[in-house]
């Protein structure tokens, strides 16, 4: 087998309001981890899923960013993909979107992690595929509470099928055990938001 030479890394951060004590931390901690990566073993693209939510009349809304931009990214990432620029070969680029992440309401790392799942990976016999998960959270908590937990055996189906690696910087839980099935899936437990922002991805 020819070794994978292009890495497609897709980072989800959690932009809920409860991150705010961890999130420059975190941010330094990327721009540290980032800019060394290209060109270092492999030609990495970058990608990007922030995404906050709240409910509103018993709706849920939400604030989504990707590289593409904001909520108008979401239509773009489902509809036509290809013309828009979900990745980036400049770290300074993807260092500077993070700076521009807005904090605020609830979590749901579910549907983020979906969002990411979704984003024009190149091909899986020429790229690995790599989405790594942010956030200080169980995935229990968020918006949502328990209402999607059972959805998470569909998550590791989806994460196979389409054969991307997953690594999650959160809190451990019931829920985060079930992800870990994902084949070649990591979890560190970082504790609490303060080890968030000192977690290191292996």
């Amino acid at each position: 087998m020819t070794a994978t030479s292009n890495v497609d890394l897709v980072l989800v951060i959690d932009t809920s309001a409860s991150m705010r004590p961890c999130i420059d931390g975190l941010r330094t901690h990327l721009r540290d981890l980032l800019k060394p990566m290209q060109g270092y073993v492999a030609n990495v693209r970058f990608g990007l899923v922030g995404l906050s939510a709240s409910m509103s009349n018993g709706e849920i809304l939400y604030v989504p960013a990707t590289l593409a931009g904001g909520r108008e990214s979401i239509e773009h990432l489902y509809a036509t993909p290809n013309q828009y620029k979900f990745f980036t070969e400049d770290p300074d680029e993807i260092i500077k979107r993070l700076d521009e992440l807005t904090i605020s309401g609830d979590e749901d790392n579910l549907v983020a992690l979906d969002l990411a799942m979704d984003h024009p990976f190149g091909p899986s016999d020429t790229h690995k595929r790599v989405i790594a998960l942010f956030s200080d959270e169980k995935l229990e908590n968020g918006v949502q509470r328990n209402g999607l937990l059972g959805t998470i055996s569909q998550v590791v189906e989806k994460l196979h099928a389409r054969r991307i690696k997953l690594f999650c910087a959160m809190p451990y839980s019931d829920a985060a055990q079930q992800l870990a099935e994902a084949n070649g899936s990591e979890i560190e437990d970082i504790g609490n938001a303060a080890g968030l922002a000192r977690s290191e991805e292996h």
